[in-house]
């Protein structure tokens, strides 16, 4: 494990690939190699990618203020990048779905029900998209749904859990099988 000097780390640049070389000197002068390029040994090395940035994720339906009914959303889906942030890769998306009335959050596939306290559900991830189904909604009700992501690199975009209980940011929607 090696710890990056401040003033070297603020030269990387989050997206970009960079060699490192190891080289050995002794106390009597004497190196492993040469200290040019063209020294290196061959197989010498590793090229490590700097990622210091959270990756985007956006929800793609339901859209914001929408009404559904079931034929209408059968998945909660949406895009997720990290090529433009350092591009490490997508881990993970999560989403926090919550039930207004009464601020019951859906525990995920295999557990479709509403209870209370913030859970985060782990979606299905694409190329460049992510899906979720299999949830059961009550109709005439409005909810309310937040999306975080996690790249390889471990930088995370997260909604906090004051900003849900407060119902900052994130969508809403309506879902009604009346309509």
């Amino acid at each position: 494990t090696y710890n990056v000097p401040g003033g070297l780390q603020s030269a990387f640049a989050s997206g970009e690939s960079y060699f490192i070389v190891t080289r050995a000197v002794d106390l009597a002068g004497n190196a492993e190699f040469g200290p040019g390029n063209s020294d290196i040994p061959s197989g010498t090395g590793i090229t490590v990618s700097y990622d210091d940035q959270a990756p985007t994720a956006e929800i793609t339906l339901p859209v914001h203020m929408g009404s559904y009914r079931t034929v209408t959303l059968p998945t909660i889906s949406g895009t997720m990048d990290d090529t433009a942030t350092g591009n490490s890769g997508i881990r993970e998306v999560r989403i926090v779905l919550k039930r207004d009335d009464n601020s019951t959050y859906w525990r995920g596939p295999g557990n479709d029900v509403f209870l209370p306290g913030i859970y985060r559900s782990t979606v299905t991830i694409h190329t460049s998209s992510w899906t979720i189904s299999n949830f059961t909604l009550s109709t005439n009700r409005l909810y309310r749904l937040w999306i975080e992501a996690e790249d390889y690199a471990g930088n995370v975009l997260s909604v906090s859990d004051g900003s849900i209980n407060s119902d900052t940011g994130g969508i809403w929607f309506r879902y009604d099988l009346d309509a």
